[in-house]
């Protein structure tokens, strides 16, 4: 066989293996009610309150995302006042990827979050019942937990702060390698294996 036809094959191998990048993206999602914690909270009826988990959303770096975009949740919602629940659905959700893709913000439209379940009372976590901007003039607070038996409030200034309250910030474990990271290193692979077969049929 002729030197550039193993060439062909290790190229042909390499591509094989290079792996495709998605557009899934996995988020870790934060919000506290705690006023010592976030300068904008006016008034918090439950300094312990506050929620965590994940998000995987189907949009890429820059475009904007809807429920039809979010591919999985898991976020618990807790405090001292309330029962934690865990939303694994949410009934709307919106918002926009950053352009460098390692962060995601909410719409004013993207609230309240109930969660689907027909149970009494109901889950709850978001802006208030109307959602955040959406009645001009209104307070602007987060609500959680079980509508009506338990709720807990946490206050802001501005539909804004309300919305940036909710931190949400790529999972460290989906940062892609860059392209020819993956195509350079299963390179090297073929490429010591195709010195190995020439060296074994000198010998």
């Amino acid at each position: 066989m002729r030197p550039y036809q193993h060439l062909m094959g290790v190229a042909a191998f390499v591509v094989c293996l290079t792996p495709t990048i998605g557009n899934a993206t996995g988020y870790n999602f934060f919000w506290t009610g705690n006023s010592a914690l976030d300068g904008t909270i006016v008034s918090s009826s439950d300094n312990s309150l506050q929620a965590t988990g994940t998000i995987d959303i189907n949009a890429g770096a820059g475009a904007s995302f809807t429920l039809s975009d979010i591919v999985s949740t898991n976020i618990t919602v807790s405090g001292a006042g309330i029962a934690s629940f865990v939303f694994t659905t949410w009934t709307q959700a919106g918002g926009t990827i950053s352009a460098d893709g390692l962060s995601a913000t909410f719409s004013d439209t993207g609230n309240p979050f109930f969660d689907t379940l027909p149970s009494s009372p109901r889950n709850f976590f978001g802006c208030h019942f109307f959602g955040c901007g959406v009645l001009p003039g209104a307070m602007f607070d987060i609500l959680a937990g079980q509508i009506p038996s338990a709720e807990e409030h946490v206050f802001y200034d501005t539909a804004q702060d309300a919305l940036a309250s909710m931190h949400m910030t790529v999972a460290a474990s989906e940062t892609p390698l860059p392209d020819t990271l993956p195509l350079f290193t299963t390179g090297l692979g073929a490429l010591g294996l195709l010195g190995w077969r020439r060296k074994r049929k000198a010998n």
